[in-house]
């Protein structure tokens, strides 16, 4: 049973799914319609088993001349009337790229006649009217070739049929080697919050709904690098930096099924960055809020005791890696989307920390995560929207406790404006972690513009600029984002 079989059923336990027919009434039912297979290896062995021939139809959700071609093609009753004669599979093109790499669909819909030994013997490209895909199937059932054995070696014939949409993306490149890639592009920055709270311990990062195709893999290494300077006389100061390190590696387990593992490990430095943000604060004019009373390439975190929270005093003694974990994260996508509907996918996450020396102690020894996204391609544009949810259980940091739940949402939009190349905005907005403690308990919004260039074949270098706009007490100050990413 595939996993979507599995989620369908447990939606039915809470009387969520649709109601399915009896078999009392599929019994009663007229069977005026094609019967349709989602598993192209399964109706192969029901074919061999049964000695029947199997049609194979590749189609996608947003191909016109494949929506014509089972509205008017395979639901007229030409067709129907050979329905018990055949196995019938239908499968979306995006979500079976594997097959789609194996049988090299150029376009849609395609269709192939596989006789009972699994030996495709007739293809046909794009769509034809019932009469004519009716004798093409009534000439494959007479011929010998759909009943003997003995013709295997038989040339294949293909037929070029009146109507077809080519591939909006050629099975190749990056963005080849994953699902879903009509409404999802490179997608948004792989960034997760960098404010100071928030940035303690790690919250979800947001993903997009594809997933990798059967057997494909993907690499990911990345450094963010962020600047903190918040300053409240008599009660706050932060001056310090952060570099944020990810490594990961993920798997298709099936096309519509990812599992990834990931390193992570944050440190704490001085201001380098200090002399930069000086000058573009001259430069622009702009106040640098009390940055300048300070010296630079400085480790200090200094919070006054407040609504019963105990006073932070960190310094340079405290630099240097603060936490570090691995993330074993499994993806699963649920549908592709259509012309009008996103494309949309949940992830399940386990996080285990291996050292957190500056961070909050106790919670759970494996932290659960759960992450939703949803992207829709208009024109040139990919949309992207994601919301997570992290559950650590009961986590302290001296006197200051944190929360044991975090929410975080990200909304992005990305202009892939050359074929290889895209522009992304995005926002993050992360809840507060603590209670009681001022700024930091209120929600972080987070700015990032990014850039992504595949400057070699499925290599795609990216880079983001990160700023506050929003929430200047609770947010970094600056920061850098790079990263390559590998699929292969």
């Amino acid at each position: 049973m595939s996993l979507g079989k599995y989620f369908v059923l447990a939606l039915g336990m809470f009387g969520l799914a649709p109601r399915m027919a009896s078999a009392q009434e599929k019994a009663e039912a007229p069977r005026s319609e094609i019967v349709w297979m989602d598993d192209l290896p399964g109706a192969l062995a029901v074919g061999g088993r049964e000695n029947k021939p199997v049609v194979v139809c590749f189609v996608a959700a947003w191909c016109s001349a494949c929506a014509q071609f089972e509205r008017e093609a395979l639901k007229s009753a030409e067709v129907n009337a050979l329905k018990d004669r055949f196995i019938w599979v239908k499968l979306d093109v995006e979500r079976n790229m594997s097959l789609v790499r194996v049988y090299e669909i150029r376009a849609t819909p395609r269709i192939d006649l596989v006789d009972p030994n699994g030996k495709t013997r007739v293809r046909i490209s794009g769509a034809l009217p019932s009469i004519a895909f009716k004798e093409h199937l009534d000439l494959f059932l007479a011929g010998s070739l759909a009943r003997s054995s003995a013709s295997k070696d038989a040339a294949m014939r293909e037929i070029d049929g009146s109507n077809y949409t080519p591939l909006s993306d050629t099975p190749a490149g990056y963005r080849g080697l994953a699902i879903c890639y009509s409404n999802v592009g490179y997608g948004p920055l792989k960034l997760g919050s960098q404010s100071p709270f928030q940035s303690l311990r790690f919250g979800v990062v947001p993903r997009t709904p594809s997933t990798l195709a059967e057997g494909q893999w993907d690499v990911h290494v990345s450094e963010t690098w962020t600047n903190a300077f918040i300053y409240d006389e008599g009660n706050t100061l932060l001056d310090y930096e952060m570099l944020d390190t990810r490594a990961s590696v993920g798997y298709g387990v099936l096309d519509e099924l990812q599992l990834e593992l990931e390193f992570e490990n944050r440190s704490a430095f001085g201001g380098t960055m200090d002399r930069f943000i000086n000058a573009f604060h001259r430069t622009l004019g702009l106040t640098d809020a009390g940055r300048h009373n300070f010296d630079r390439n400085l480790f200090q975190v200094q919070i006054k005791d407040q609504n019963g929270n105990q006073a932070v005093n960190l310094g340079n003694a405290d630099r240097g890696s603060f936490s570090n974990a691995f993330l074993l994260t499994v993806q699963h996508n649920v549908t592709c989307g259509t012309e009008v509907l996103p494309a949309f996918s949940y992830a399940l996450s386990l996080r285990a920390k291996l050292s957190d020396d500056l961070g909050p102690n106790g919670g759970l020894p494996l932290e659960p995560q759960l992450s939703v996204a949803a992207s829709k391609a208009v024109g040139d544009f990919y949309f992207y929207g994601s919301v997570g949810f992290a559950y650590f259980g009961s986590q302290h940091q001296g006197g200051i406790k944190y929360r044991p739940t975090q929410l975080s949402g990200l909304g992005a939009a990305e202009w892939r404006f050359a074929s290889s190349m895209s522009l992304i905005l995005q926002y993050l907005v992360t809840q507060g972690v603590v209670d009681s403690l001022g700024a930091f308990s209120t929600n972080s919004h987070e700015i990032t513009l990014g850039w992504k260039w595949e400057f070699a074949d499925r290599t795609v270098f990216e880079f983001g600029l990160i700023e506050n706009l929003i929430n200047f007490s609770n947010s970094p100050d600056f920061g850098l984002h790079a990263g390559v990413m590998l699929r292969f």
